[in-house]
């Protein structure tokens, strides 16, 4: 091969090679954006997992025009970084530190996701926000101290900049095996895999065999528990929201700002669901209901009133949420009234509800 055909060669070369930079950092920018917009939105902004993703996609961006940019442009001209020497030390050490703050938000992200899922209340604690935006102020802190040692091992000699020391470069070698390579990816495996193993056992205790609904059979924590109809619910929410308006009632409370912006986030969708499904609107029918469905002699969680049947709490509670306009439709939707009640006696029952729906105020 001539050496013209040979420069043509390496000049073709480096065309592609610019354009695929190119298209490397556009496309690459594109998708961190779009991580950043879905991580962001309102339903997954307060999820620590989605917020380690955001702050490792803008690291990526960062990592990507730092150094794909200089390269694009030493392709075409002499490289800065032989001919300074103070960006000759800096370059390897920033893009350095840029890569590993990626990582760990990275592998953060992971044992977030493992501490959610777990079963311990403690560790669940450690996703609280503000111990994560501690995480991520201090992560790049932190990963600007580590790799000091590259920029007194980078130096400029014959033209060229690199780690001319032997001893240096070996040392840096293993630094970046274990450091960039073996811990965070070790890491990321291994809380990946304890998350999953936490997601497996929560969805074999979502519904044991002898938990059935449809038979009344409940796990012996609602033993004791007391149901509410969705439009009481509503009620105390907006008592809430009234403490809410007033400018000391959060701090009489004990409550902090970091914790009421998450609070106010999970309210303001109970709040819409509660006001979508809501049946009853007045105190005055909810009081009614609750008195024809949830009397005061209660044995074994079976309530009892007169004239309506024997009836579970479950069930109760379902009839009010529900309000079914007709028996058959009652039975379908809670199985367990077919064999207490007639079709009369269920829709005795169902047209009382429906009159106190319809005559509210």
């Amino acid at each position: 091969m001539s050496s013209s055909s040979l420069i043509n060669l390496l000049n073709l070369i480096q065309e592609y090679l610019t354009i695929i930079l190119g298209i490397l950092l556009v496309v690459g920018t594109i998708g961190n954006i779009l991580n950043c917009l879905v991580f962001l939105h309102k339903k997954l902004r307060y999820n620590p997992c989605s917020v380690f993703f955001v702050a490792a996609s803008i690291a990526n961006t960062t990592v990507m025009f730092y150094y794909i940019i200089p390269t694009i442009y030493s392709t075409y001209n002499s490289p800065l970084e032989n001919s300074n020497r103070i960006y000759c030390k800096l370059r390897l050490y920033i893009r350095n530190v840029l890569l590993s703050i990626s990582r760990t938000y990275l592998t953060f992200a992971c044992i977030s996701c493992y501490a959610q899922t777990s079963r311990n209340v403690h560790i669940r604690d450690l996703c609280h926000r503000k111990y994560v935006l501690r995480i991520i102020l201090f992560v790049p802190i932190i990963w600007f101290i580590i790799p000091l040692h590259i920029p007194f091992l980078t130096s400029i000699q014959n033209g060229k900049c690199s780690m001319w020391t032997s001893a240096g470069a070996l040392s840096h070698a293993i630094y970046i095996c274990f450091v960039a390579a073996i811990l965070p990816t070790s890491l990321m495996i291994i809380f990946s895999i304890l998350a999953y193993r936490n997601l497996r056992q929560m969805l074999r205790n979502v519904a044991p065999d002898d938990e059935d609904a449809a038979q009344l059979k409940f796990p012996k924590e609602f033993d004791k528990a007391e149901p509410m109809m969705i439009s009481e619910v509503l009620l105390m929410l907006e008592q809430r929201r009234q403490q809410q308006t007033n400018p000391n009632s959060m701090s009489n409370l004990g409550i902090d700002d970091d914790d009421e912006i998450a609070l106010s986030e999970a309210f303001n969708d109970t709040v819409a669901y509660c006001e979508r499904f809501s049946k009853f609107k007045t105190k005055e029918a909810i009081g009614a209901v609750r008195n024809l469905l949830f009397p005061k002699d209660q044995t074994n969680g079976m309530t009892t009133s007169n004239p309506t049947p024997v009836l579970h709490k479950f069930e109760a509670a379902l009839l009010a949420n529900l309000c079914p306009q007709q028996a058959i439709e009652a039975k379908t939707l809670i199985p367990s009234l077919d064999s207490k009640l007639d079709d009369d006696e269920c829709q005795k029952i169902v047209d009382e509800i429906q009159t106190y729906r319809s005559f509210q105020c």
